[in-house]
């Protein structure tokens, strides 16, 4: 997922069921890619991630495995 510009954004980790699991507000962003560490999440799932930026929304799945 990448940024398009430096508008204000918000990145959500949702569960299989449309739960909000985490987020994160990006007030001050440049643009171009970002990474994000999901090794925190209790435990093995797929998971949604959706960055919003303005009216734009970007949306992919993350297959964690917990070792």
């Amino acid at each position: 997922m990448s940024l398009v510009d430096s508008a204000p954004a918000s990145l959500e980790l949702l569960d299989i069921a449309g739960r909000r699991i985490w987020s994160s507000d990006i007030s001050s962003p440049s643009r171009g890619l970002r990474e994000v560490s999901l090794e925190s999440l209790p435990r093995t799932g797929l998971y949604f991630l959706r960055l919003t930026q303005g009216p734009r929304t970007t949306s992919t799945k993350s297959l964690h495995l917990r070792r």
